[in-house]
């Protein structure tokens, strides 16, 4: 094979490859699954007022209204199979790996902090409507995702050992 032939066989192989780790963010967004959430969850701008996760964890009250935001992320699996739910942790705290996303292979699951940190600045959301958790695939609604910063509005359910989780009747995924 000459020269010329090799370098056209290699471009040819790396060409796919160089594409995929410059355009990886592009290409995880357009390989979202599809969400079967209702629209009316959807809100278009984010409502002001919010406060941060670990704010809503350590001042909320059961029944309490709340507008909160943070990062899709606290868990290795985040998403809830067969329900509208998913956890959120405080802005404050950093994904691992986050100087060099590459390091960690799943940074959304913050396994670098501490089990307290995180129980302190993560809560979890569930979409409801008549105080039941939907039965909808949440990953994907409107870009919703691992890592994806979001503003919640929605009513705090806080049970006697302090687990938060947040019946959410407004969800903005900030682009």
């Amino acid at each position: 094979m000459k020269t010329r032939e090799r370098l056209l066989l290699i471009a040819l192989v790396l060409a796919p490859a160089c594409g995929l780790a410059s355009c990886g963010a592009e290409e995880s967004r357009a390989a979202l699954p599809d969400s079967d959430v209702p629209e009316s969850f959807f809100l278009a701008s984010a409502p002001s007022g919010a406060k941060s996760v670990g704010e809503v964890v350590a001042s909320s009250q059961d029944g309490d209204s709340v507008v909160v935001t943070g990062r899709v992320g606290g868990a290795h699996k985040v998403f809830v199979d067969g329900y509208a739910a998913f956890s959120i942790v405080d802005a404050s705290v950093q994904p691992c790996g986050a100087d060099n996303m590459d390091d960690c292979p799943t940074p959304w699951d913050y396994c670098c902090e501490t089990p307290e940190e995180l129980a302190a600045k993560s809560l979890s959301v569930e979409l409801a409507a008549e105080g039941k958790v939907l039965a909808a695939r949440p990953r994907g609604f409107h870009g919703l995702d691992h890592l994806k910063t979001v503003v919640v509005a929605g009513r705090v359910d806080k049970d006697d050992a302090g687990n938060v989780r947040v019946l959410a009747t407004g969800l903005h995924v900030v682009q």
